[in-house]
């Protein structure tokens, strides 16, 4: 339901982008929609239909909640309507970019957020390791944040996996990209993975492919 916010823009983080390239592109217009509207009218999306659009709309929701929360308290401050002051930002930040060639394209361009929370995630699959999956550096990719709990959930993150992070985030990237190859959602991976023991039985073309055999 709306509250009545009506901003002109926002900031489209690189993590946005990422996620979205991993779904399809029914899915990835939906969250396009979910995010612009979340982010312009505060109109929270309903994806109750989709399992993957909830967990990535988990871990990108706060990241928005927390821009909408800092623009209202300086509008706020300065008495200022959210859109009023978010124009004046834009021309600042504008004036800033030419005036600094030094500054990097990244810097320009996309404000990265370094706070995405993936504990509430971690919590609803009752990870207990949750150090090993922040030292993996991972929560600027909500969507491999996903997977990745999702893998640790299951029991696969153990042995050698542990002590090898490279060889595990590796893993894990197999299956995000092998899963935007087949359309396969995470339900359907671990339906399916769940009856194996080894992460690398379970990140392979051949069983992306025989789940998507399975589908047809």
């Amino acid at each position: 339901m709306s509250t009545g916010i009506n901003r002109k823009g926002f900031t489209f983080y690189l993590s946005f982008y990422e996620a979205l390239q991993e779904l399809d592109d029914l899915d990835r217009v939906r969250l396009y929609d979910a995010i612009c509207k979340y982010s312009l009218f505060e109109e929270l999306p309903n994806l109750s239909d989709s399992s993957i659009l909830r967990m990535a709309w988990r871990l990108i929701e706060p990241t928005i909640s927390s821009s909408l929360n800092k623009s209202k308290a300086g509008a706020a401050s300065t008495g200022e309507r959210p859109s009023m002051r978010g124009n004046k930002n834009a021309q600042k930040k504008h004036q800033t970019t030419q005036n600094n060639s030094e500054t990097t394209q990244e810097q320009r361009y996309i404000d990265i957020d370094k706070d995405i929370d993936i504990d509430y995630y971690m919590e609803e699959l009752e990870i207990s390791d949750r150090h090993f999956v922040h030292s993996l550096g991972i929560k600027n990719n909500p969507t491999l944040s996903i997977i990745v709990c999702k893998v640790v959930g299951m029991g696969f993150a153990n042995g050698s996996y542990k002590s090898n992070k490279q060889n595990f985030l590796n893993k894990c990237n197999k299956i995000m990209s092998y899963m935007g190859k087949y359309n396969v959602s995470i339900d359907e991976w671990s339906e399916s993975a769940c009856k194996l023991n080894e992460l690398h039985d379970v990140s392979t073309d051949n069983f992306f492919k025989e789940i998507k055999n399975r589908k047809l």
